[in-house]
């Protein structure tokens, strides 16, 4: 019950506006309709009463008690989610206020958090996400140094030890994310030593193992553009070696028979990276017929359908780009069938619609590519809606910002292949105005930097034909 309550409280804080906008609507449609029928309304008092009424008017009297009582409650939820949203607001501010003038004692901060390094790295995500990456970086640094700290207090607990190589893989991912290769192959690296020793102790541990096969994973995407093919394929081996022996143990277990579709994922991705389509699609395949092994066998597991909606997503991907639209478009519809089934199930689940969005995007490109462009367009809109709406609930979350430039760039190519180049201009001054934004909220990310300068010559090119 408590668990219900704080969900209720956090849905009513991201959904305040539309909550009262809702709120707002059937206090519209009441007073529309009490206009209408200019009959006395009965009073909730007396609308079980026993008086003689027509069916007519009864009807009508119930329908504007609901409204009445519906527009109450959307008012005061929204209300409620206000008055959370600013609470939550303050409190992450107070917080953050704490971690800048406290790196040793724990005696304040304590007060709100039981353990501070684990705080620190979520107060860290929420500025990453806000764009404030220095400020994400001390945070994940006073985070490892606490862990250090208490490994060398402990250096026989595992569970320290876990958490000290989660402190490295959270940097690695950060530096990932700026653009540092050098950095982010340091840090996966460190943490790699850390759980290989923990798991030479602990043989039969298979949490431990887990994580050992996710960071071979993750070295071996990290480092395919630096050293090469071979030796990302050699992280991916070791980590299919893991899979392996935990299977002979456990062969019925779907976690790792998940994970050994990861591992061939991996390995799809990775030659996908090196333009060895025909590799890819072969270990795409074979991560296909285990995940739908999988589903079959648990069908109410949504991750299990997330994750195999992600690999026909990739396998897509693949064949769009050696040619066979068609038979990448049904891969494509594949995944988008999965995804709406689970939007529909959480349909406040923002990740879950930010995906489907993706789905209409590809579909959408797919379709371009084979000349329905109406049919193109839209899904773009679609996609848009939604991208558009997760910004409304999270104006600060430079994810979404990014998202929603992608939508409104590819609508904005559509709109050229069609000829409406004053249309296309004015899509692409809505993407620069954001891509401008984050590149200045991200100034060490290459990639963002490109992606302003890609949209200026868009631009550039089209003003010169519109004049």
């Amino acid at each position: 019950m408590q668990s219900l309550i704080v969900d209720l409280l956090f849905f009513t804080a991201n959904y305040s506006t539309l909550l009262i906008i809702a709120g707002g609507i059937a206090w519209f449609i009441f007073f529309k309709l009490k206009q209408g029928h200019p009959e006395p309304v009965t009073s909730l008092s007396s609308a079980g009463s026993d008086a003689p009424q027509s069916g007519a008017i009864r009807t009508r009297t119930r329908t504007h008690t609901m409204l009445i009582l519906a527009g109450i409650a959307l008012l005061a939820l929204g209300i409620v989610g206000i008055i959370m949203s600013a609470m939550i607001s303050s409190f992450v501010g107070k917080f953050d206020t704490q971690a800048n003038t406290s790196t040793g004692s724990t005696s304040q901060i304590s007060a709100y958090f039981d353990d501070k390094p684990t705080n620190y790295i979520q107060l860290a995500n929420i500025h990453m996400a806000n764009g404030k990456t220095k400020r994400a970086l001390q945070l994940h640094n006073m985070a490892l140094e606490i862990r250090k700290s208490r490994v060398s207090a402990t250096p026989g607990s595992f569970s320290r030890q876990r958490e000290l190589a989660d402190s490295y893989t959270n940097l690695a991912d950060f530096y990932k994310f700026t653009g540092d290769r050098k950095h982010t192959l340091q840090h996966y690296k460190l943490a790699l030593g850390i759980i290989e020793n923990l798991t030479a102790k602990h043989p039969s541990n298979a949490e431990a193992l887990l994580v050992l096969f996710e960071l071979n994973a993750k070295l071996a995407h990290a480092i395919v553009q630096t050293a090469g093919l071979e030796s990302a394929i050699e992280y991916i081996h070791k980590s299919q070696s893991i899979i392996d022996k935990m299977l002979e143990r456990e062969p019925a277990s779907t976690q790792w028979q998940s994970a050994l579709a990861e591992s061939f994922e991996n390995l799809g991705d990775i030659h996908a990276t090196e333009n060895a389509a025909d590799n890819s699609l072969e270990y795409y395949n074979k991560a296909l017929e285990i995940m739908r092994t999988i589903v079959g066998m648990e069908p109410d597991n949504r991750q299990w359908k997330k994750e195999f909606a992600d690999v026909y997503q990739k396998a897509a991907r693949v064949l769009k780009s050696t040619g066979h639209t068609q038979k990448a478009l049904k891969r494509y519809r594949q995944a988008h069938e999965i995804r709406t089934a689970l939007v529909k199930a959480e349909p406040f689940d923002e990740p879950w619609k930010s995906h489907l969005a993706d789905s209409f995007g590809y579909v959408a490109n797919t379709l371009k590519i084979q000349g329905d462009t109406s049919q193109a367009l839209q899904l773009y809109n679609k996609a848009l809606k939604i991208r558009k709406s997760l910004v409304v609930l999270h104006p600060k979350d430079n994810l979404w910002q990014i998202l929603l430039a992608v939508s409104y760039e590819n609508i904005g190519d559509l709109q050229v292949n069609m000829k409406d180049t004053g249309l296309a201009i004015r899509t692409y001054k809505k993407v620069l105005m954001i891509r401008e934004r984050i590149a200045q909220t991200y100034p060490d990310n290459h990639t963002f930097q490109r992606a302003v300068s890609t949209v200026r010559d868009k631009l550039t090119q089209l003003e010169s034909i519109d004049q």
